[in-house]
């Protein structure tokens, strides 16, 4: 307690003229400096002599503990920097009417070698877990303690291996994996850390925080992993990292082009390149875990670079975790495991877990992966058994087929499924697929001047049917009712929303377009049947394997026409469809005269009852209104 109350009064004396990030630094840059002359003997620390407490007191003092600093780490490897990236420069922004005031509030601390190695701990810890929080509400790039947790478990790292975080932030993952070792080795001294970032702050923190945490055998270095080509000249047997989540905004260092896939010049976004960056930083027995958004696992523009990595057999595993669990974001994200060295039993397959419903949830949107759920991931990920609509491993013919989508949930259940639908032909084999028209508000309103068609919605659908009595009239330019205009025999299938909508097209259709958020199934009638897809959709299999396509984020769900085309059917003879179709016909009339007959028998009933209460007039004026 005495640390984190010193502490708390040396960041509400620097608060009120520098920023509380400046104020965070100038504190540990206080509190490190003190703590390493109470451990020169035990680290062998190269320092200069203590800043007199004369010296201390008086106007030059920030001038003379930066050159104290200064000396500390030029002399030191292990602490190359660290008081630089802290911002030591800041001090002299800071005016005190009497520096004894700053002084005197670590004056009196004397780390023993008990206190550092407990009490100094587990304040680091905590001061630098309050700096990511801050960081986190920010920025929201902070991983939580069961991603690192999760991660650390699936990384399992080999003795004397060399690790490396290229994205270290806070150096949080490094820590954790520390941990890990000590308990599964009791000792860490045959490993080695190496870490970079952009950042300078996160540097500071992570050489901190590797220090406190008792591991000296770490290497942290400044700088951007897709520029400074040559920052470590090693190859690492394990690499970590975390992805800052759908960067566009990033350069494209020709040696990136150069010395990985040519064709990187055309991403957008970052992921894929610094997937590069780690396949050529692991030895040839290497492993990687890396977090990073699930927009990377579909993303069309990107699918020829899931191609190379699939085709040279270096991914071994992908595991789809639940959205909302970062600060501020409701990004899903997942986690891709690489590995030079996959066992025989999985070449040329990439086993895929889906644990996005694996969560529990917290305050304000936010949610957590328990304990339990992380035991449940691990253990499908090191026995690499199927479970049911959980984990299974597919082979690279069956991803290239998907066009190289590494969703999981494209193959999880679904490929159950499949395995089940004897003689299954795809949808786009039997149909053509296409999508509505995306018409705005102002045009619209623009077009109902002479209107010439419906302009069927989501909303427009009801129970099965179009009710275009709900529907807009709208003039419709010529290329729409190419694109978009409806035939009797159509499906439409929604193409948004978590509720899934179908409908056929009756025979006596106007003239109508439909929205972009509707998709169009056109039948090839000499080889199916209308009638008997959209039996099959509505059914508990048709429906979980439309939603086995459905792809986006937690708030909005998506099913494009390409994975609508690959929908697998049942086939059928050929000279029982028009069979099926009358059966369906025949069945769907009973049914409604069914109803319609119910509904009439309760109207007559409803009307007695109304007369035997006496109310049966003031009910039929109502009707009237």
């Amino acid at each position: 307690m005495r640390l984190k109350n010193k502490s708390n009064e040396v960041i509400n004396l620097f608060i009120n003229q520098v920023d509380r990030n400046k104020a965070e630094n100038l504190t540990l840059c206080s509190l490190t400096y003190n703590w390493l002359y109470a451990t020169k003997e035990l680290y062998k620390w190269e320092l200069p002599d203590k800043i007199t407490d004369d010296m201390m007191r008086c106007d030059r003092f920030p001038e003379k503990f930066i050159e104290s600093t200064t000396y500390i780490q030029e002399r030191n490897e292990k602490l190359k920097d660290i008081f630089t990236y802290l911002g030591v420069n800041d001090l002299k922004q800071v005016h005190l009417d009497h520096w004894g005031i700053f002084i005197d509030i670590f004056h009196n601390i004397k780390f023993s070698n008990e206190l550092e190695a407990k009490e100094l701990q587990r304040f680091f810890d905590e001061f630098i877990y309050n700096i990511e929080n801050t960081i986190e509400k920010n920025e929201g790039s902070i991983a939580p303690v069961s991603i690192r947790k999760l991660v650390t478990k699936l990384l399992n790292p080999k003795e004397d291996s060399i690790i490396a975080d290229i994205t270290c932030g806070t150096g949080s993952f490094i820590a954790d994996i520390n941990e890990f070792i000590k308990d599964k080795y009791n000792d860490n001294k045959k490993f080695q850390y190496y870490a970079q970032d952009i950042n300078s702050r996160m540097l500071a923190l992570t050489k901190l925080r590797c220090i406190f945490n008792g591991i000296t055998n770490f290497t942290v270095k400044k700088g951007d992993v897709l520029q400074d080509e040559d920052l470590y000249y090693k190859k690492f047997n394990y690499i970590v990292a975390e992805y800052p989540f759908n960067l566009t905004d990033w350069n494209k260092p020709q040696y990136v082009y150069k010395n990985f896939i040519p064709q990187t010049t055309n991403l957008r976004y970052i992921d894929w390149a610094l997937n590069q960056y780690v396949i050529n930083k692991l030895d040839d027995r290497g492993k990687a875990v890396v977090v990073l958004s699930k927009g990377c696992l579909i993303r069309s523009q990107e699918a020829f670079m899931r191609k190379y990595f699939v085709e040279k057999n270096l991914i071994e595993s992908i595991i789809l975790l639940p959205a909302s669990l970062y600060f501020g974001t409701s990004i899903p994200v997942a986690i891709i495991i690489f590995n030079k060295n996959k066992p025989d039993y999985m070449n040329e397959k990439i086993q895929f877990i889906d644990a996005s419903n694996c969560f529990i949830k917290l305050e304000k949107n936010k949610r957590d992966i328990k304990d339990d759920d992380i035991k449940r991931i691990v253990d499908a990920y090191t026995s690499k058994e199927n479970y049911e609509d959980f984990s299974i491993l597919v082979d690279k013919e069956s991803i290239k087929d998907n066009k190289y989508n590494l969703n999981s949930t494209e193959y999880i259940g679904t490929s159950l499924l499949k395995e089940k639908i004897k003689n299954s032909i795809l949808l786009g084999e039997v149909a053509e697929v296409k999508k509505g028209v995306a018409i705005s508000k102002k045009e619209i309103a623009d077009l109902k001047t002479w209107p010439t068609h419906y302009y069927i919605n989501l909303k427009d659908i009801e129970d099965g049917e179009i009710k275009y009595e709900n529907a807009e009239r709208i003039e419709a330019k010529k290329d729409w009712e190419t694109k978009a205009a409806i035939e009797p025999m159509d499906i439409l299938v929604s193409s948004r929303g978590h509720s899934i909508k179908i409908a056929m097209v009756g025979s006596q259709v106007g003239k109508a377009i439909v929205s972009d958020n509707l998709l169009i199934i056109r039948i090839k009638q000499d080889i199916y049947d209308s009638r008997i897809l959209k039996k099959y959709l509505e059914s508990p299999l048709g429906k979980e394997l439309l939603e086995s396509i459905q792809t986006g984020s937690a708030t909005v769900k998506i099913i494009t026409a390409k994975n609508l085309e690959r929908l697998p059917l049942p086939k059928i003879q050929q000279e029982y469809i028009k069979k099926l179709g009358e059966v369906i016909d025949y069945t769907e009339k009973k049914y409604k005269e069914a109803i319609e007959q119910a509904r009439h028998i309760y109207d007559l009933e409803t009307n007695e009852i109304y007369e035997k209460i006496n109310i049966i007039d003031i009910i039929s004026d109502i009707n009237k209104k």
